[in-house]
């Protein structure tokens, strides 16, 4: 996983390079993006053995060509607040003809896949030196990251129904592929209570699930097809609350950014929402 060439410095870029070296840790800002940008390259990282340990940390560097900065001896990869901010990181050209006005919103989309590409890029080069030979095997990680990131769960929202929740998400796939094609793989859908707080922090999902397998945790699951995109959860309690995790049914696929909590609805409720 390393770079076809090494990075030659110029004096200033020398002294950009140490600024950003010893600069601090900067608030995360709670939007979609941010957590959406952080969590899919963080689970990247977790697909390897030489790279799962990495902790990656978000800095308030100084304006200039430094972007990311790796510290082996902490392992450590710093990265520059700007990658985590949608306006920043499409400033000189948009991706898509507009922008969603809701991006501080937990079931906000993502549609910037190449931002954690770009991200991801900029990050091996920064870890590892370069080594010709190398190159297929990252154009193969990069095309199975690109894959990972198209089927990511984004925009998941719960709606309440009569002691129940109605799980809706989607995902970057082309439409006139989903209409080309079959119907599609499988997305496992885990709707966790509210305190089972530790799945959230989940990247990967382990491996392929089964229908007759229980959850570790012992929560309700379900599976749809991606040309559907929802499940209804029936039989909750009203009393608790609960929130999704969504990823393709496939070993090591990527978990979206887990759901808000919500609360099944009762029969009245249902009926005043509705009106």
């Amino acid at each position: 996983m390393l770079r076809t060439h090494c990075p030659i410095w110029t004096v200033e870029e020398e002294q950009q390079q140490h600024r950003f070296k010893e600069a601090k840790p900067c608030s995360f800002p709670e939007t979609t993006f941010a957590r959406a940008v952080d969590r899919s390259l963080r689970a990247c990282f977790a697909l390897l053995r030489f790279t799962d340990h990495i902790q990656v940390v978000y800095v308030q560097g100084s304006t200039g060509k430094v972007d990311v900065h790796f510290d082996k001896g902490q392992g450590t990869l710093k990265i520059h607040w700007r990658w985590l901010d949608f306006a920043c990181m499409h400033h000189r050209s948009f991706c898509r003809p507009w922008s969603p006005t809701n991006l501080a919103d937990t079931n906000a989309p993502f549609f910037c896949c190449h931002v954690v590409e770009e991200l991801l890029v900029q990050s091996i080069a920064s870890m590892f030196k370069a080594h010709p030979i190398a190159r297929p095997a990252e154009m193969k990680f990069m095309r199975q990251i690109g894959r990972r990131l198209r089927y990511l769960p984004h925009s998941i929202k719960l709606k309440p129904y009569p002691r129940g929740i109605l799980v809706s998400w989607e995902d970057n796939e082309t439409e006139s592929f989903r209409t080309l094609g079959p119907s599609g793989p499988d997305y496992h859908v885990v709707l966790h209570d509210g305190n089972c707080s530790s799945a959230e922090m989940a990247l990967l999902h382990d491996r392929t699930a089964r229908p007759n397998e229980l959850v570790p945790c012992g929560c309700r699951q379900q599976f749809a097809r991606q040309t559907r995109r929802i499940c209804l959860f029936t039989g909750l309690s009203h009393a608790s609350t609960y929130y999704a995790m969504i990823a393709l049914n496939e070993d090591r696929a990527f978990y979206g950014v887990p759901s808000d909590r919500v609360s099944p609805g009762s029969y009245e409720k249902v009926k005043t929402l509705s009106r």
